[in-house]
């Protein structure tokens, strides 16, 4: 009876004795295990400092380069910014064709004139027709009604006024545009462009009667048939 007791007793012991000694051989392995995953990541990050010690050299190297030749840079970038800003479509209140015709048209102008011009078509092509305002003021102010500038400036004049929703002042752009020089390749267009305002307004019979008058007083234009079907909807 005294050896079961002494059985019993220490066969738990035995038990527990194996499973702190399979418990410490897992501990040291997974101590083993941390040992080599912390020499890794200290590789790591050794390995990491010094590429960012590279790129900081090589940062240093593209400042220097860069501002040595800063003036150069500026005069590129310049280039480049306006180039891309060419290519961006306008807004759709903004008659496409016509602005890259004039974008044409204001580098074969006066050098009092070309800088300005060119500002202004810039800003509308960008839909900035507030910042716009201003460049076309000073540019009206300096044409002092030449007719080789006067006419297209008012006709950007009232493409402003549209998109600012300055109904008053496209009215009175292209009116005085026509009124100028009827016979200028941007009065028919100045013409439908009035009739759409009237259009907004509200007022469709001074609509009509504009259209009308585009009809008839540009027969050949291009913009007849575009004032034809106006006709129809209204």
């Amino acid at each position: 009876m005294s050896v079961r007791r002494f059985s019993l007793f220490v066969f738990p012991l035995f038990l527990l004795a194996c499973f702190f000694f399979f418990f410490l051989k897992r501990l040291e392995g997974m101590l083993d295990d941390m040992r080599v995953l912390q020499s890794e990541q200290t590789t790591q990050i050794s390995a990491m400092e010094e590429r960012f010690r590279q790129l900081a050299g090589r940062i240093e190297e593209i400042e220097y380069i860069q501002n040595r030749r800063v003036g150069g840079d500026l005069a590129e970038l310049k280039k480049d910014i306006h180039k891309i800003t060419s290519r961006v479509p306008p807004p759709p209140i903004v008659p496409a064709n016509e602005l890259e015709s004039d974008e044409v048209l204001v580098t074969r102008w006066d050098q009092n004139f070309k800088p300005i011009g060119k500002k202004v078509l810039e800003l509308v092509r960008l839909g900035r027709f507030r910042e716009a305002q201003p460049y076309l003021n000073e540019a009206l102010e300096t044409a002092e009604g030449n007719p080789a500038y006067t006419p297209t400036l008012l006709f950007w004049q009232g493409v402003i006024g549209d998109g600012i929703g300055d109904n008053k002042l496209a009215l009175k752009s292209y009116a005085e545009l026509i009124a100028r020089e009827p016979q200028h390749p941007r009065a028919p267009l100045a013409m439908l462009r009035q009739a759409s305002v009237f259009i907004r307004l509200g007022d469709s019979e001074i609509a009509k009667v504009t259209l009308q008058k585009l009809m008839k007083d540009y027969p050949k234009s291009e913009y007849r048939a575009r004032a034809q079907e106006k006709l129809k909807d209204l």
